[in-house]
């Protein structure tokens, strides 16, 4: 589990550095676009441009909304982790107290000291606590369940923020390919004027 933590936290470091720099990529492209409207609102084709342009950056939002999510799951793969620590414990607790609550019952079964409303009280203690015990299990065995689920989110997502950062690379090279024409037409625009 040690392990597993390492690698869930060095994945959560790279998907952070991915998300500054998606989110700087956005902020140049977000001045680019502002730069670009205030020199080209009176060409109706350059707007046709911006809009895909527009796209492009909405894209890139989406994808670092998405690598967000991403970091908020694996917070919460965190917390029934700790939940499961917290119950094993208590289990354990539990045990120890059921081997104690053993240990009274058979001492009085030895000594006949004690009544036997004393003996019975031990055993139903015995019994409760057993029977806290098999609620302690079967909470832990959903809390593992939720874990696998979570789990198996983090993978699918991960899967998924693959395919759009693969998507987003491919609309950057689009987009590096229209901010050249869009400069090249400002040129000619500033030669003309």
């Amino acid at each position: 589990m040690a392990e597993a933590e390492a690698k869930w936290k060095s994945s959560e470091e790279d998907y952070k550095s991915q998300i500054t720099k998606l989110e700087v990529c956005m902020k140049d492209l977000q001045e680019q676009l502002t730069s670009a409207r205030q020199s080209m609102k009176q060409n109706s084709m350059v707007d046709v441009e911006m809009a895909d342009y527009e796209c492009n950056l909405s894209t890139l939002y989406n994808q670092v909304e998405r690598d967000k999510k991403i970091e908020e799951l694996k917070a919460e793969l965190d917390k029934p982790d700790q939940r499961i620590t917290l119950m094993q414990t208590q289990i354990s607790a539990s045990e120890e107290q059921r081997v104690q609550a053993d240990a009274r019952a058979n001492k009085l079964k030895s000594l006949l000291v004690k009544t036997n409303k004393e003996l019975s009280d031990a055993r139903q203690q015995e019994t409760t606590q057993k029977s806290s015990e098999l609620q302690l299990k079967a909470q832990l065995e959903e809390m593992i369940q939720q874990n696998e689920e979570l789990k198996i989110q983090i993978s699918n997502l991960t899967v998924e923020n693959q395919r759009l950062q693969d998507k987003v690379e491919g609309q950057n090279e689009s987009s590096s390919h229209t901010v050249k024409s869009l400069e090249s037409k400002v040129d000619s625009f500033r030669e003309e004027l």
